[in-house]
């Protein structure tokens, strides 16, 4: 028989395992004014991308990366990355951190396999942003649609 105690901890895990996106840690901030992207970035424990739960309105943060190098960004199209199609090189992107304010330029748009480490592990002594989404998602599911941009600024 279960005690009262171990009844809570098991209702408090579920309701972390369960919870809506938006339910569990806010990181920052993603603005591309160009595109008219906005999204809370939220910070959900994922091991792989391409696997990640059908929650269509945020963008995550992928595990294992740092702001202070390639800050990878992501999540679904259709869905809140749909905009991100649009982006051109030379935009403007903006990311607030845990309260530091980071302006990046549009340097790089690719379309990678999904299994492409090019996507998440970029060998870089620069601050990169990596944003990525899926491409052309009902032809080729395995497509994705890479943004990559140069940090000018950090306040």
């Amino acid at each position: 028989m279960l005690k009262a105690g171990s009844i809570f901890v098991l209702l408090v895990l579920l309701f972390v395992l369960l919870a809506p996106a938006h339910a569990r840690e806010m990181e920052g901030h993603l603005s591309i004014p160009s595109v008219g992207l906005e999204s809370d970035i939220y910070n959900i424990t994922v091991k792989n991308a391409a696997n990640y739960s059908p929650d269509d309105t945020v963008v995550r943060h992928l595990e294992g990366t740092q702001f202070k190098w390639n800050f990878v960004l992501f999540g679904h199209n259709p869905g809140v990355m749909s905009p991100l199609l649009g982006v051109q090189m030379g935009d403007m992107v903006y990311v607030t951190y845990y309260g530091q304010v980071a302006t990046y330029v549009v340097t790089e748009i690719l379309i990678v396999q999904d299994n492409n480490a090019r996507i998440t592990y970029a060998e870089t002594q620069d601050a990169i942003l990596t944003l990525f989404t899926c491409y052309a998602w009902e032809e080729n599911p395995s497509l994705r649609y890479v943004v990559r941009a140069s940090r000018i600024s950090l306040q």
